[in-house]
């Protein structure tokens, strides 16, 4: 149930310059300020809990970046579903997610896209709580959510709980720069999906293990790590997530970019992906949730075809690597 829209909607708020607390008014980041989404190699930070630490991610390189932006929610694209909403945070100019913050913490209200003409709805029938404020080291908290997300004519219900606690303090250096009073989350989220087809219903289970830092002038976490589980039918599948933020225009690092063509695009029952470089590159088709739906390596200068006919309309991503260096483009099923 997550990936992308889990990854986008993930908040910050600002460190008090002593005390390492987070309150509401420190969270909401002015409007029109820029960042971008450096996706880097996964890191475990479970053992690096505790008061006083230095999380030091000074040598990660960027293999893929995505743009965000604060908006004002009354000036978005599917603001009338969201009427109590006093944030909004748009991604890569595709998805709006909107959110309530008060004084007492920060809650997830739903997202909406529309990529290629396709429409993606998540909304929250009993908001996805984030955070409880103020955030200290040593605070914790949980939440009961319901929601559902629908894209087109397929809907995907989701209900669980969100537990967290701020299990670390200290010092976060990246390529970027240093970073003091950075506070780090641990959250759990232990949740149940459900699918609806020619008249049953499907269920499944999705956990995300969480670890994120947070830092002062960013609206979501500086440093993200999770490890996302889904069971279905008696198939657990496993992913990864990692990014680091940045202001808009700077990169964690540039590095060589590959080569690949995706057409047509929009496709239907299929599409073909070329390997435009002189070497061999692994080539993954990433789902909104972050499952990889099709994956299979490819010799320098080839085609592969893939057929897409049993795969839902609605936005993909199509990952190539190439030793180190991966490059990302977006892909519409109709």
């Amino acid at each position: 149930m997550k990936k992308l829209y889990t990854l986008i909607v993930l908040l910050l708020c600002v460190v008090g310059m002593n005390a390492q607390t987070y309150t509401s008014g420190d969270m909401l980041s002015p409007v029109a300020n820029e960042f971008t989404m450096n996706q880097i190699d996964y890191v475990d930070l479970s053992s690096q809990t505790g008061a006083n630490q230095t999380w030091d991610f000074s040598n990660e390189t960027n293999w893929s970046d995505l743009a965000f932006s604060v908006m004002n929610p009354a000036d978005v694209d599917g603001a009338d579903n969201f009427p109590q909403a006093n944030y909004s945070l748009n991604a890569d100019d595709l998805i709006n997610n909107f959110l309530s913050v008060t004084s007492s913490g920060a809650s997830v209200l739903g997202l909406y896209g529309n990529a290629g003409g396709i429409e993606i709805i998540q909304t929250f029938s009993d908001p996805q709580t984030l955070y409880g404020f103020p955030l200290t080291f040593g605070a914790s908290g949980s939440d009961d959510y319901e929601g559902s997300m629908s894209s087109a004519g397929f809907v995907q219900g989701m209900e669980g709980t969100v537990t967290w606690e701020v299990v670390g303090s200290g010092t976060v250096i990246t390529p970027m720069g240093s970073f003091s009073n950075a506070l780090m989350i641990h959250t759990f989220d232990d949740g149940i999906i459900s699918s609806e087809a020619g008249g049953m219903t499907f269920e499944g289970t999705s956990t995300v293990d969480s670890y994120e830092i947070l830092v002062s002038g960013y609206p979501i976490p500086l440093v993200h790590m999770d490890v996302t589980t889904t069971e279905f039918f008696g198939e657990v599948d496993s992913e990864t997530t990692a990014y680091i933020m940045a202001d808009a225009g700077v990169s964690v690092s540039e590095l060589g970019k590959a080569s690949f063509d995706v057409y047509p695009n929009p496709a239907n029952d299929v599409v073909y992906i070329a390997n435009a470089e002189t070497v061999s590159a692994q080539i993954d088709i990433l789902d909104m949730t972050g499952k990889v739906v099709f994956t299979q390596s490819t010799n320098g200068n080839q085609t592969i075809t893939v057929d897409t006919s049993n795969l839902n309309a609605g936005l993909y991503f199509v990952a190539m690597r190439t030793g180190e260096s991966i490059s990302t483009q977006k892909l519409i099923i109709e």
